[in-house]
This record gives structure tokens, sequence and C-alpha cells, in this order.
């Protein structure tokens, strides 16, 4: 669960990354759970060790097993590192000059963005997660998260539907207005 969504706040922060969450996020979840399972053979022979059958047929098939998990980890990782190699994948350096000034998070020209989402009290109220909000209403728990953070630049309204039957709540106890701050002299 925690690949998935690290790989959709990515894909949220730098759009261009999009084409490359899914493909790289099963690399990672495949290294993981070859891992895993390199472990489990690892603790079957320190059993088989204090058994003193270390030299058996069985024990040679996890030393086996410790073998082929790494090689499939090795693998997409050697696929991922000569992708990266040859592919040209954008990075934030190269995009950072073409953000529009005063256009990240919350921020706009004028100040911070004035329609904020409170979310935390409605679902307290609730005594709800935000996974299981999140599940309720249909969205990511990442997407859940651009939302209380002020980084969404639109709510449509199905979605602002799905918070309020979830919730049972009026949308005005979702979204509040905060009028700018006037600029302060010097």
């Amino acid at each position: 669960m925690v690949i998935p969504t690290t790989a959709a706040d990515e894909v949220d922060r730098f759009p261009p990354y999009s084409p490359f969450a899914v493909p790289y996020a099963t690399v990672a979840i495949i290294g993981v759970a070859c891992v895993q399972v390199a472990l489990v053979a690892t603790w079957m022979l320190l059993s088989m060790v204090q058994r003193g059958a270390i030299f058996s047929p069985r024990a040679f098939r996890w030393v086996d097993t410790i073998i082929a998990s790494s090689v499939v980890a090795t693998l997409p990782a050697l696929g991922v590192a000569g992708h990266l190699a040859v592919a040209s994948i954008p990075s934030r350096r190269r995009h950072a000059g073409r953000q529009r000034p005063g256009r990240r998070g919350r921020e706009r020209r004028g100040g911070l963005m004035t329609i904020v989402v409170d979310l935390d009290a409605q679902l307290a109220r609730r005594r709800m997660s935000v996974g299981e909000f999140a599940a309720a209403v249909g969205i990511t728990p990442a997407n859940v998260a651009v939302l209380k953070n002020g980084r969404a630049k639109a709510v449509r309204f199905t979605t602002l539907d799905a918070f309020c039957r979830t919730l049972d709540c009026q949308p005005g106890d979702v979204l509040r207005w905060v009028p700018d701050e006037p600029a302060s002299e010097i």
C-alpha cells in the first residue's frame, strides 16, 4: 500500500512522471516481495541448522529459493537502471523554470488559495480514517491528501456530492472561503 501511494503522490507533485509510476511501482513491489521470500528461506535454513539438517536436499531447495528470489529481484532492477540510463525522463530541475510564478501548493498570485477544504473535523466527527473515507468516496488516499493540503485546482461536483453523502454534511461544512489578506506596507 505504501509504494503505490508514494508513486501517486509523486505523480500529483510532478505530472510528467505519470507514465513511469505504474511500471516503477510494480518493480518496487516485486523487489520487496523477493526480499521477503529470501528472508523466509533464510529463516527456514537457520531452523534447519538447529536441527542439524543443513546438507539435506530440502535445505538445498531453500538455497535455490534464495538464489531465485535474488535473480528475480535483480532483473527488473537492472531493467529500470537501463531505462533510466537511456530514456529521456523529465526531472524537476529541467522543469523548474517552466512553472508559472505563484502556482505551487495553496499559493496563487494574490497570496494563499482562498478556498480551504476542511475534511479533518468532519472525518473526526464521523470517526472515519482517511483510507475509509477515500474508499467510500471512490478516490485515492493520495487525492484526499491533495485536497486537504490545498494543492487541488478543482473539485468535481460529483466528488463533492460523494463527500457530502459519505460524511452526511453540507458542502459548506467541507469547503470554506478565506478572504485574501491585504498586502502589508513597508
